[in-house]
């Protein structure tokens, strides 16, 4: 079963505190009153210009682009097309003409902001928006927050049109401070004079690709790779021995890209001692190198070789002068090190040879995979495949012997059951000579990427992270929750359904109630398929779930651990109904700010 995950390969030493994403649609009682015109309100994730502050974050000016589309007796039509909605309070957004509600109808809006007739673009009948050739700003403060909101669908007259923007751009941070591993004694600050990143690409295209389950846009940039993103050197900035860290540059609204081999950090900085001297040092690193923790999913790791649209990067730059990160006798065992050498000498038959003479080379194909040179030609004759196989986290090279793509006992080579160092498997894991004495002595290893199985499963289906078929147990403990017996899926409109015969189809719909008085919703099965919870939804009948939480339902539990049992409730958010002012009868307009989907931190040690 794959488990979406991202790895984190270093902690961070600066978090930036976020706010909770919400991923559910709001919705809202009908509103007392006569006024039959069509409104619009606005819940913003977290614009970051210095003008835009959590809470009301549209200002004087701010300009929205609105579609509609209104179904009565089967038949859609179009209300709403290049519709400006703009704001001169940042608050109350108005438009002309004036559209009305019909009683009966069905709609459904769509918004992008900025409102940029040239070059937002929106297909009428897939309902999906696309971005053309747009060019960040060098200048942070003219910088653009572009930002898609939530689809909302199926809405009935006499409802606030309340959207929920998400950013399809990606904020960027770095700041400096010193590394655990210098001794500051003597130092009493650190001045950066210049820091600057280059090798960024400015100018690109977006197309959105559909809707998830939340409603949210799924889509990708296009980058022009003949652009050229020029950030603002920074100059000047000082930083404290024993502060945390000092901001360099924040709130950077950059193109979402793959980080090419080009793009580079560059800091030049200056100690100051406590006895008056001062020492200067300019230092380069490659910024598709780092590595960072996701902060939803701390204690695994990712190389940030990419920016995603709608996630913040949070870079720490750890100065050390005191250490040469070039010197050492010391050869990397991950093959993702940019240190790792090019063809390591490597002993791949489990002892065969007694780890004593290194038999073949490692080598890369254009593939990025990497394989045995048994015979030191420089092409690879035996493809290394990667798995934990002593349980420590990360994952250890094997030689694929029999080239059937999977490892199973054929690929051994001695049989004895074990590595060279006892662990107990199946497999021979690859040693490699990491000091050069021509000995291979140290396992081949390498962090989990991810999409590889990791120990922990959310259990709440608005998680960007949530399993897309996860084990579960949905019968009240028919089966004493030892053997998940169903899975879970989401139809094309968000709906959650139990796949009883794993097929991919739902076959029981998922309710939701909060049975347990915790604040969060459960998930129960409609068994008699009537689309509401009664006593006729369970199946045991013993009035307690499987914690003994007393109800008339079986509440869903899941196998979060992966461990074939199902044992924790599936639970979501309850959604939030926030305060809708009404005045004279009319739909008002509210506007909230939620963050970022989530956020990367990554400390790099320059030496």
């Amino acid at each position: 079963m794959k488990k979406y995950f991202i790895l984190l390969l270093v902690t961070a030493a600066m978090l930036s505190q976020a706010c909770q994403d919400n991923d559910l649609l709001y919705d809202f009682d009908n509103s007392p009153g006569n006024s039959q015109t069509t409104e619009f309100g606005n819940y913003v994730s977290g614009i970051t210009r210095a003008s835009r502050i959590p809470g009301n974050s549209f200002v004087n000016g701010d300009k929205m682009q609105v579609y509609g589309f209104q179904t009565v007796d089967g038949a859609t039509s179009q209300i709403f097309k290049d519709q400006l909605v703009s704001t001169a309070d940042g608050i109350t957004w108005s438009y002309t003409p004036k559209k009305y509600w019909n009683n009966g109808s069905v709609y459904d809006f769509y918004a992008i902001f900025p409102y940029d007739v040239a070059n937002n673009s929106f297909d009428n009948t897939d309902r999906k928006f696309s971005v053309n050739d747009f060019t960040v700003a060098d200048v942070t403060a003219n910088q653009v927050d572009i930002m898609i909101a939530k689809q909302i669908t199926n809405r009935v007259a006499q409802n606030m049109v309340n959207f929920e923007f998400n950013h399809i751009l990606s904020n960027v941070n770095f700041y400096v401070k010193t590394a655990t591993s210098f001794d500051t004694g003597g130092i009493t600050s650190v001045k950066v004079l210049e820091f600057d990143v280059t090798g960024l690409y400015s100018t690109g295209d977006f197309v959105q690709s559909g809707w998830n389950g939340n409603n949210m846009f799924e889509g990708a940039w296009t980058a022009d790779n003949t652009s050229s993103y020029n950030m603002p050197m920074v100059t000047n900035v000082t930083y404290t021995i024993n502060d945390p860290s000092e901001p360099l540059i924040e709130d950077l609204l950059l193109l979402p890209q793959t980080i090419n081999d080009n793009a580079q950090i560059y800091v030049k900085y200056m100690l100051n001692y406590s006895d008056g001297t001062q020492a200067v040092f300019k230092r380069t690193a490659d910024l598709n190198k780092i590595v960072g923790t996701k902060k939803s999913s701390p204690g695994t790791q990712v190389t940030l070789s990419k920016w995603d649209p709608n996630y913040r990067y949070n870079y720490t730059i750890a100065v050390d002068p005191s250490k040469n990160e070039n010197a050492g006798d010391t050869i990397p065992t991950d093959p993702t090190d940019p240190d790792y050498p090019a063809t390591p000498f490597i002993d791949y038959n489990g002892g065969v040879g007694g780890y004593q003479t290194p038999d073949a080379y490692l080598v890369k194909d254009a593939n990025d995979d990497y394989w045995v040179d048994t015979d030191n030609d420089g092409i690879g004759d035996i493809k290394i495949l990667w798995k934990d196989i002593d349980g420590d986290g990360k994952l250890e090279g094997v030689a694929d012997k029999n080239g059937d793509g999977i490892l199973d006992a054929n690929d051994t080579y001695d049989g004895d059951g074990k590595d060279y160092n006892d662990n107990p498997n199946d497999f021979d894991v690859i040693m490699v000579d990491t000091n050069g004495d021509g000995y291979a002595e140290s396992e081949l290893e390498r962090t989990i990427p991810d999409d590889i199985i990791d120990d922990e499963i959310p259990t709440d289906p608005t998680d960007p992270d949530y399993p897309a078929a996860p084990f579960i147990d949905y019968n009240g403990g028919v089966d004493g929750y030892q053997t998940p017996d169903a899975y879970l899926v989401e139809d094309a409109n968000g709906d959650f359904w139990i796949d009883t015969d794993n097929d991919g189809t739902g076959d029981i719909k998922i309710l939701w109630e909060d049975i347990d008085g915790d604040g969060k919703l459960e998930g129960v099965a409609d068994k008699d398929g009537d689309g509401i919870l009664t006593a006729n939804d369970s199946y045991d009948n013993d009035n307690v779930d499987y914690n003994g939480n007393p109800n008339a339902y079986d509440v869903i539990m899941v196998d979060k651990d992966g461990d074939g049992t199902a044992e924790t409730e599936l639970e979501k958010p309850k959604p939030a109904v926030p305060e809708v002012p009404v005045y004279d009868n009319t739909i008002e307009f509210s506007a909230v700010v939620i963050d970022w989907s989530d956020d990367y931190d990554a400390e790099k040690v320059i030496y």
